[in-house]
């Protein structure tokens, strides 16, 4: 016997929650075919940007915790994106380096980042998109505050 469900609208969900939603779900997708997770071009962009960082460095500047980031970490190093090496003799801490694969993926990042905004904007004038991220700026400063 197959079971009923009524059709009530969901209330906590809204159209801001379902666009997010939808977002990072073609993000993810997109950034998949390049083998990389939603976090990992930050990351990538702030190692371009600044090669050598130590761990607790990249943590900060990508606005997350010091173990996300040795997750992260680990998972590059795996697959050749990123290596590690000592920064000065008898100390443990590690500068993080983009491999020269890992600069070819931090490339193919930011082309999957372009195709992902091609595909939300689409219709959309460029007027509107200005639009649009001013609201969000709005919002974020909105959120910040306590």
């Amino acid at each position: 016997m197959e079971k009923k469900f009524k059709e009530k609208k969901i209330q906590i969900r809204n159209p801001f929650d379902e666009v997010i939603h939808l977002y990072m779900n073609r993000k993810r997708a997109n950034l998949e075919k390049v083998g990389l997770y939603i976090g990992q071009p930050v990351a990538l962009e702030v190692l371009y940007q600044n090669p050598g960082l130590t761990q607790i460095e990249i943590a900060s500047l990508c606005g997350v915790k010091a173990p996300t980031v040795h997750v992260m970490l680990e998972r590059l190093a795996k697959k050749g994106i990123i290596e590690k090496r000592t920064l000065e003799k008898g100390l443990k801490t590690n500068g993080i380096y983009l491999t020269e694969q890992g600069e070819k993926i931090y490339h193919l990042a930011i082309q999957a980042q372009k195709q992902t905004d091609e595909e939300k904007f689409k219709g959309f004038t460029e007027e509107e998109r200005q639009e649009f991220y001013q609201y969000l700026n709005r919002i974020k400063e909105n959120l910040k505050r306590d």
